[in-house]
């Protein structure tokens, strides 16, 4: 099958339109109460995206999208990160969006689609528990059945924006008799039921650890079929692993760092952190070849999931190494916190040091990417 990967010109006048938009509204203040909040997330910022189209940019016209592509969808990202933008709602919306067209019920798209482009909806993500992370299957927050509704009870960590989401995309087990694999089911849960506690990150980032309690939801609230969550559950995974948005990260990150190096003679002149640079720019565009394949296969309706694997791998890995890279080079000026006097890059490259160790857990670890790569690419057998 042949692939093109140039963009057309209603692509690249999306990504100009992108650039626009983000020079233009992710203004001085917006940035001020995005590092004030510490969540990716910035309330206004977020109904602006929907107000302009930019949520559910790829999702049919009936639920209130604009009908675009994955690949459009990819630009977006891209620039979104590259600006520095608070998007982690949208992105999250997404994954949950995407997943719903494929798989969720008309009603339940109905529901839930319209008002989530529009930028009136906020959710977060229920997977990881406190003894169920990268081994997913092993949950354990349990879905009775107790007069015509389900009853829930359990724990999530890392749930982040639950502080302020509206809706939890949570995975329960629902029969604790079936296989590991099976018995799991999917609920879209209210999250006006859920007790939310602030957990900090090494990075300054906000998650949260989630508490069920007797939450009651009704089959409405189902995505997919009873038992067969874990099906749900690696479509959306494929969705959360798959994107541009660690690549316009790198970019960004790339362009401070040679901002600075641009600016300091003793380092211009070294040949070790030229080729350096040189390096990591190679390693920048080869990731951005791999996550536009991402977004090309899924256009074609093909389910890249060794590949959405690879770009994760790929892109998490390299943006730690560039951050980790410009505190080598540049010294001390590039250890310096936000606000200091002297930081380099406004100290975001040293910030993005630590909030990057993050993005090779989130999704499923590198670990569990490169058993995904070795069992499903290569074909390798599972281990013993």
């Amino acid at each position: 099958m042949a692939v093109d990967f140039s963009l057309t010109a209603g692509q690249e006048t999306l990504r100009r339109e992108a650039r626009r938009f983000f020079a233009e509204h992710l203004t001085a203040e917006v940035r001020s109460e995005l590092a004030e909040r510490g969540d990716e997330h910035v309330p206004s910022f977020h109904r602006l995206l929907g107000e302009q189209g930019w949520i559910g940019l790829q999702w049919p016209r009936e639920y209130g999208g604009r009908g675009a592509g994955f690949v459009e969808g990819a630009i977006y990202q891209e620039e979104a990160a590259r600006a520095g933008a608070p998007v982690l709602a949208s992105s999250i919306a997404a994954i949950i969006g995407n997943t719903l067209i494929r798989l969720g019920s008309d009603e339940l798209k109905a529901r839930f689609l319209p008002a989530t482009v529009r930028g009136e909806l906020v959710f977060c993500l229920g997977y990881t528990e406190p003894e169920a992370g990268s081994d997913l299957a092993s949950l354990r927050t349990r879905a009775t059945r107790r007069d015509g509704s389900w009853v829930i009870n359990g724990s999530k960590m890392f749930t982040s924006l639950a502080h302020v989401a509206d809706y939890m995309f949570c995975a329960v087990r629902t029969d604790p008799d079936a296989s590991r694999h099976r018995g799991i089911s999917v609920f879209l849960v209210p999250m006006d039921q859920v007790e939310v506690h602030p957990v900090l990150t090494l990075g300054g980032f906000r998650t949260n650890a989630t508490f069920l309690d007797d939450v009651v939801v009704g089959d409405d609230n189902l995505v997919g079929e009873v038992d067969r969550g874990w099906d749900v559950l690696a479509v959306a995974l494929d969705y959360e692993r798959s994107g541009t948005q660690r690549v316009g990260q790198c970019k960004r990150m790339l362009a401070l760092l040679a901002r600075a190096v641009g600016g300091d003679d003793t380092l211009l002149d070294d040949v070790v952190v030229r080729e350096a640079l040189g390096q990591l720019e190679a390693e920048v565009r080869s990731a951005e070849v791999l996550a536009y394949s991402v977004a090309w296969m899924q256009a074609q309706g093909l389910v890249p999931n060794t590949e959405a694997s690879m770009s994760k791998i790929v892109a998490t890995e390299l943006v730690q190494r560039i951050t980790g890279t410009a505190l080598d080079l540049l010294g001390s000026r590039a250890a310096l916190a936000r606000d200091a006097l002297g930081a380099i890059a406004e100290g975001e490259l040293e910030e993005e040091f630590r909030n990057t160790i993050r993005f090779t857990v989130t999704g499923g670890t590198s670990e569990i990417q490169r058993n995904i790569v070795s069992q499903r690419g290569l074909r390798l057998p599972r281990g013993a």
